[in-house]
């Protein structure tokens, strides 16, 4: 009963400080807010093959000699398998062929060894990110380009980034491109759709010091933190909580939309989806934590759901 009591009496207190000292998170920050939350997501390797699981994405990766196949678990999107693999770099015209290779595991990494490209991978709330380390440029001029081969889906370009599109209409972007040398200088590329089933990624790499690195992310499509396309949230995020299980994140603050959805103050994303929580409650979030299935909420309201007269402090049973 003590332990209990304190608990409750402990985020009642840190509502109070969170309430009058807290800053707002962020949305490009909710991902590494989440991540700090949650046990890392190590890979696993079984007979040449690496498995990297992604759960607030909604998406497991499969790394095998051949490359990188992507499942959809999304329960709300629907499933479907799709593979992404870089098989050529070109520079003016002369092009070299990208083999398979060897898969292997270091720390929370899964390392791919191509020969001329080494894909590196790595899981975390904002999606799979899929690294190619480029160490010599090929022979002749003009710019770096890798080429990329996709089936199972189907892309198109989205501003910047490409939307992958899985038979059960689930979107995933491919996104977030950022190339540095060996000096840390970033340089100038884009990513494009070159039809449905091929990618290219083209670097301004004049002067630049190899081996390069190259670094986009795949991630759900309504992922805001990610997208400016969405309008992310109408007020302020407060605070953040993921479950115990790992499969959702919850959202607290000043919003009563988010993403492209109504939600009174509290919304959870599956790894697909914004959603709201129950009607949610009657005022801002200042404070979130899970105890095993259930969610604590702590801020300035009296009703949540359907039931009134508590103030500061309510609870989700999520059994």
């Amino acid at each position: 009963m003590k332990k209990g009591f304190l608990f409750l009496f402990t985020l009642i207190v840190l509502t109070f400080t969170l309430a009058f000292s807290a800053q707002a998170i962020p949305l490009a920050e909710l991902g590494r807010q989440a991540d700090q939350q949650q046990a890392p997501l190590v890979p696993a390797l079984d007979h040449g093959t690496a498995t990297l699981n992604a759960p607030l994405q909604a998406m497991r990766g499969r790394i095998g000699p051949e490359g990188l196949n992507v499942e959809s678990t999304s329960a709300t999107k629907g499933g479907g398998v799709f593979r992404l693999v870089p098989t050529r770099l070109d520079a003016g015209g002369v092009a070299a062929m990208i083999p398979s290779g060897t898969v292997s595991t270091h720390d929370r990494k899964v390392i791919l060894d191509r020969g001329p490209v080494r894909e590196i991978f790595t899981a975390s709330t904002d999606g799979l990110r899929q690294d190619f380390i480029v160490h010599s440029r090929p022979a002749g001029t003009g710019d770096l380009i890798l080429t990329l081969d996709l089936s199972g889906a189907a892309a198109r370009q989205s501003g910047e980034a490409v939307t992958l599109t899985l038979p059960g209409r689930r979107e995933l972007l491919y996104h977030g491109l950022k190339v540095t040398d060996a000096n840390g200088k970033e340089l100038v590329a884009t990513l494009t759709s070159r039809d449905a089933h091929t990618l290219a990624i083209t670097v301004r790499d004049t002067g630049a010091g190899y081996p390069i690195t190259i670094d986009p992310t795949i991630s759900d499509a309504d992922w805001q933190a990610w997208n400016p396309g969405l309008p992310g949230s109408n007020a302020l995020i407060n605070a953040l909580a993921v479950s115990s299980d790992g499969t959702h994140l919850y959202a607290g603050g000043g919003f009563t939309t988010i993403g492209t959805v109504a939600a009174n103050y509290i919304a959870q994303w599956d790894g697909s989806s914004w959603s709201p929580l129950g009607s949610g409650v009657g005022g801002y979030v200042y404070a979130l934590t899970v105890s095993g299935s259930t969610l604590y909420v702590g801020g300035a309201f009296t009703t949540a759901g359907n039931r009134g007269g508590r103030s500061l402090l309510s609870c989700y049973c999520n059994n």
